[in-house]
């Protein structure tokens, strides 16, 4: 895992360090996955920020999830958001969301 001083240099900068063409089933994400999940998961993936900082890039939790989640976390995650949700952040991953042997599964 990264230090929190690299990993808040991965993160996205607010708005404009996202990718323009952003999927707009990203501002669902937070709503999908509950309060008490996102805070578990941002908690546990994405220990270096508050949920409420994290709010502004859910794709972004949603990648550490599925890069470096638990199976059961990861199970709970697909449910609550689906599929397409999990594609558009796989085809909107920006470089270092997932490392080499994510991109095998």
């Amino acid at each position: 895992m990264p230090a929190p001083s690299e990993a808040r240099r991965l993160a996205p900068a607010g708005a404009a360090g996202l990718n323009a063409a952003r999927p707009q089933s990203f501002k669902r994400i937070r709503g999908l996955l509950g309060n008490a999940r996102w805070r578990a998961m941002v908690a546990r993936y994405v220990w270096w920020e508050s949920a409420e900082e994290a709010e502004g890039y859910p794709e972004r939790v949603l990648a550490r999830v599925m890069c470096r989640g638990t199976f059961e976390d990861m199970q709970k995650a697909a449910e609550a958001v689906g599929d397409d949700i999990l594609r558009d952040v796989l085809r909107s991953a920006q470089a270092g969301w997932f490392d080499e042997p994510a991109w095998h599964y």
